[in-house]
């Protein structure tokens, strides 16, 4: 993934993801956020969640409280492992 390092670099909604980026990489809205707390460069590049989406899987915890409580973003299969 290359990110553009154009002189919007802050982007409009300052989080760090440059607008050409949001448009042209990132399909989101460089004037929007979701207001979850996250900014849109954390959750595409580190935490891999929604940015246009404040409760990515839709379990009632925004996605910031998934991160402080470290739970997960994202509804993933969970694999009972056995001793």
């Amino acid at each position: 993934m290359s990110l553009n390092n154009t002189s919007d670099t802050l982007g409009s909604d300052g989080d760090d993801l440059s607008d050409s980026d949001e448009i042209n990489l990132f399909g989101t809205d460089p004037t929007l956020a979701d207001s979850d707390g996250l900014t849109d460069k954390e959750e595409i590049t580190i935490y891999q969640s929604d940015p246009l989406v404040a409760d990515t899987d839709g379990d009632g915890l925004g996605d910031l409280e998934e991160v402080i409580f470290i739970t997960q973003i994202q509804r993933l299969p969970i694999r009972m492992v056995m001793a």
